[in-house]
Parts: C-alpha cells; sequence; structure tokens
C-alpha cells in the first residue's frame, strides 16, 4: 500500500529540484511563455496541495488553490501506479481511482520537468 506522507515528500522534493535545476527552469520558462504562471491542485488520498510553476521557479503549497488550471485527484495507490507504470492512467480513470479535471494538456510539460529534475513523486 502506497503512503500518502511519503508522496507529499517526494512533491517537496521535486518543487525543490526543479529549483536547482536550471535545464528544468529553461522548461518552465519556455512552457509558461507568455503566461504569468499555472498552477496545478494534487489531492492524494486525504492530502490536498498545489504546485504554483513561474517562469522561473516552482512553489509546493499545503492545502487546495482556489484557481486550479488542473486538478489531478488520486488515490496514494493509483498515483504510485502510474508514476511507476504499474498501470495506464487510463485504466485508472476507467477503475474511477484516478480523476484529472481541466487543463489535461498540461500534464505533458509537468513530466518532462519532473524527469528533468530527476524527481518523480511516486511514494
Amino acid at each position: 500500500m502506497a503512503d500518502v506522507n511519503k508522496i507529499v515528500e517526494g512533491f517537496k522534493q521535486l518543487v525543490s529540484a526543479i529549483n536547482k535545476s536550471d535545464a528544468a527552469k529553461a522548461i518552465l520558462g519556455k512552457w509558461l511563455e507568455g503566461h504569468a504562471g499555472r498552477i496545478h491542485t494534487f489531492e492524494i488520498d486525504d492530502k490536498k496541495f498545489h504546485i504554483v510553476f513561474w517562469p522561473n521557479e516552482a512553489k509546493f503549497v499545503d492545502g487546495e488553490s482556489h484557481t486550479p488550471d488542473l486538478v489531478i485527484r488520486a488515490t496514494a495507490d493509483a498515483w504510485t501506479n502510474m508514476v511507476t507504470g504499474k498501470k495506464k492512467w487510463s485504466e485508472l480513470l476507467n477503475e474511477g481511482t484516478l480523476f484529472i479535471i481541466g487543463a489535461a494538456n498540461e500534464i505533458q510539460p509537468f513530466i518532462q520537468i519532473a524527469m528533468t529534475a530527476g524527481v518523480m513523486p511516486s511514494g
């Protein structure tokens, strides 16, 4: 069983890694060119948090955002299964253990930034 607290800590480590990586910040700048920023809210089990992305940095914030561009809601097990490749996101959507609300097209740059920063929060 996945540990939601480890997933949250993984997201905090991801944000720290993004802010230390010139390559990740370059992707942020390209992704957000012409925009003030983006907000991705995550609801993993009973934990709610969001990441604010600006063109030159990211910030982890506890709690939900009232104006997210993207919301990802999942069980801790579903999140871990998706990130580790044990299950496809489409399978988890069909199971009802993963929900994607809003700008789903922003998942791709998020993944690219996470991979460039070298941290994928899995739990």
